[in-house]
């Protein structure tokens, strides 16, 4: 029998290789799922202090966009982002009268905003979905291309909640 020789260093290098990508894919997989947990982490956490801005008795509509992103912003959203990237995040807000208004506009399963019962105004509107966009560039992983990623929160306004009797506890 023939002793072969070269074998380990042959098998390393092709394997080797392989190896490290699917570590690599695995570990972008890992910061993706949690930079997304983030986010939405701290949109819950905005969204709940953006919709407490506003009162019914005010004649100027809060701006609940910018409450919105210096909420995302103040709730750990920047140190998992660059500057560039934090830029680039775009909060949208869109206000709708009622619930029957949203559900109808989200029937076409289109743009909210190019609907006609949707409203960029806060002002006597008790419903608002707050949008945010943003792309996620993968760190190690050149052959993946940047991803979009957009979430929606839906919330009650709560300056609204007696005004629209969305709430049982309005004694008024």
């Amino acid at each position: 029998m023939k002793r072969q020789r070269g074998n380990v260093a042959v098998e390393a290098a092709l394997g080797l290789p392989v190896l490290i990508l699917m570590v690599l894919a695995w570990l972008e997989f890992c910061v993706l799922t949690y930079a997304m947990a983030a986010t939405d982490h701290a949109l819950a956490t905005a969204v709940n202090a953006a919709k407490r801005q506003g009162s019914l008795s005010a004649t100027v509509v809060a701006d609940y966009e910018y409450a919105l992103l210096q909420a995302l912003r103040e709730n750990g959203i920047q140190w998992w982002m660059s500057s560039e990237e934090l830029g680039a995040v775009r909060a949208e807000v869109v206000y709708f009268r009622d619930l029957s208004a949203l559900a109808q506009c989200s029937q076409g399963g289109g743009e909210l905003q190019s609907c006609a019962l949707a409203s960029s105004s806060g002002l006597n509107a008790a419903v608002a979905v707050y949008q945010v966009d943003y792309r996620y560039q993968p760190m190690f992983n050149v052959y993946l291309p940047e991803l979009r990623v957009h979430r929606e929160v839906v919330a009650v306004q709560e300056y609204q909640r007696c005004k629209f009797k969305y709430w049982d506890g309005c004694d008024g």
